[in-house]
């Protein structure tokens, strides 16, 4: 199967609407990005051929009851006889009219109701194309075979100690945590040849692929990936967006990189923002370096200040091309009284309500990163969606990079395993994606960074524990818990400075 092309429709995607480009409305702000987008009707099939008369589908024997009788001709058969094999044949006419005409419009109704499930569940606002559809039937496909071979053979391994164990009959087994052994060269060319070979990869346009695999079920939306030229936005624009790269590149002083080997195969990987904490008598708290947080309290809370502009900036990011999503996540947060991922404390009656937010953390990624096939289980069931952006950077700056500046990052698509589809990231291009990351497996594979250059990537979603831990603290569970504590930023940076093991008083518990 050869790459997808955007411009035709195939067996397994159609073409909903070309591009009709319409006059631009020159943006102040990227939060404005919503109003200029170009309106899009999404053109219906033409309409059908008017229904043919049934006076000239009569049959041949009401053709002869409008006759004078032919004694020599006529047949014998009742007059009744003959009036049901009419009606019979008229019937037969009409169930096949009706089941052409059906098949005929197939198509459409399967349109309209992908339609329907995108203005329902991502978005309702008007974007820009071409537009396409694409329909998948998940299938289980090994990418590492060696590789998954061993990890399931280990796995296997263990639990037989385990139940010898439990009969005692063996030795206790290491409790350690088994992962995948990251793959060889040699292994990752294979997975290369197989994905080239038989993956649609979809690099410009807005593309929405659904799960087909229950022909009833026909809103199940697999991802929905926009693409959007950095060389056609505003300076505001892109400079907002370097403000966010900045941002980001500012956090990694302040922060512990993952390391851990279930997240990564290479590259590096960051994550701001609030989770449930491990720490002896810290309930929850946001990342963060102590070390370097004290070493650079000055420079820190400069970082804090511009969190809530970085927050805003990743909203009107998505929200043109996923407003439902974002609003549906956005509520959910409400209710469970999370933190956004740029709050620098935890909310409560006296807090200062927050208007863009979606996500309580956010992770990023970039100097060659790539990962195994898995699915976010540990997000939380209630929210089907996470959200993925996307943007070719410097590596010695953070800061957008462009083409005419030899940008030179090749491969590491972003694919879903088993539904055979991915992204293929171009040059000046940004690519924004919310997509069901509990459901479906997927994976960046490895890039090619030659020189100085690499691909941010960032991932916003909600853990099921952060919100756990969120009802826990709302509900009262930790209010005569006098001697555990909530790590805010005021938090950090009381101990960063007294040395204090002690709660500090503004960082407590809500009241």
């Amino acid at each position: 199967m050869t790459k997808h092309n955007l411009n035709q429709a195939t067996n397994s995607s159609e073409l909903v609407s070309d591009l009709t480009p319409g006059n631009m409305i020159h943006r102040r702000s990227l939060s404005d990005l919503a109003s200029t987008l170009t309106e899009l009707s999404i053109s219906s099939d033409s309409d059908d051929q008017p229904i043919a008369s049934l006076k000239d589908q009569v049959s041949h024997e009401g053709t002869v009851l409008r006759q004078a009788p032919n004694h020599q001709t006529t047949s014998k058969k009742p007059l009744k006889t003959l009036v049901n094999k009419e009606s019979k044949n008229k019937s037969s006419y009409q169930k096949a009219y009706r089941k052409r005409k059906s098949q005929e419009h197939r198509p459409k109704r399967r349109r309209n109701a992908c339609v329907k499930a995108i203005r329902s569940h991502l978005a309702n606002l008007p974007l820009q194309g071409p537009f396409v559809i694409s329909r998948r039937i998940p299938k289980r496909f090994v990418l590492y075979p060696e590789v998954t071979r061993e990890f399931e053979f280990r796995k296997e391994e263990r639990r037989i100690a385990q139940e010898n164990f439990a009969n005692k009959i063996g030795p206790q087994p290491p409790d350690t945590t088994i992962y995948e052994r990251k793959p060889t060269p040699e292994e990752i060319k294979q997975a290369y040849d197989q994905v080239n070979d038989s993956f649609d990869l979809y690099d410009h346009g807005h593309v929405t692929v659904f799960d087909n695999s229950d022909p009833k079920v026909k809103d199940k939306i697999i991802a929905a990936i926009h693409f959007t030229d950095l060389t056609k936005l505003t300076p505001l624009q892109i400079g907002d967006i370097n403000f966010l790269c900045k941002f980001l590149q500012d956090s990694k002083r302040f922060v512990n990189p993952v390391s851990s080997p279930s997240r990564l195969c290479a590259g590096k990987m960051w994550a701001i923002g609030w989770r449930k904490s491990m720490t002896k008598l810290e309930i929850v708290g946001i990342y963060r370096n102590r070390d370097a947080i004290k070493k650079n309290k000055k420079d820190y809370l400069l970082f804090l200040d511009d969190a809530e502009r970085a927050g805003r900036i990743v909203w009107d990011l998505f929200h043109p091309v996923g407003n439902i999503a974002l609003e549906k996540n956005q509520q959910f947060m409400i209710e469970h009284n999370i933190p956004g991922f740029y709050e620098a404390e935890f909310p409560n009656e006296k807090s200062k309500p927050s208007k863009e937010f979606f996500s309580s953390n956010l992770t990023f990624t970039s100097n060659g990163f790539f990962n195994h096939p898995h699915k976010d289980k540990n997000d939380h069931a209630s929210l089907p969606f996470a959200f993925l952006l996307s943007l070719p950077i410097s590596k010695e700056t953070g800061l957008l990079a462009y083409g005419a500046d030899e940008y030179d990052v090749t491969e590491g698509p972003f694919i879903f395993r088993d539904c055979q589809f991915g992204i293929k990231f171009r040059p000046n291009t940004m690519c924004q994606m919310i997509f069901s990351q509990r459901e479906y497996s997927h994976c960046t594979l490895a890039p090619s960074e030659p020189s100085a250059f690499s691909r941010l990537g960032l991932s916003l979603q909600i853990s099921a524990k952060m919100v756990n831990i969120s009802d826990r603290i709302t509900g009262g569970e930790f209010d005569n818990r006098k001697d555990m504590h909530i790590a805010g930023a005021e938090y950090n940076l009381n101990v960063s400075i007294n040395k204090s093991k002690a709660p500090v008083q503004s960082s407590m518990l809500p009241t």
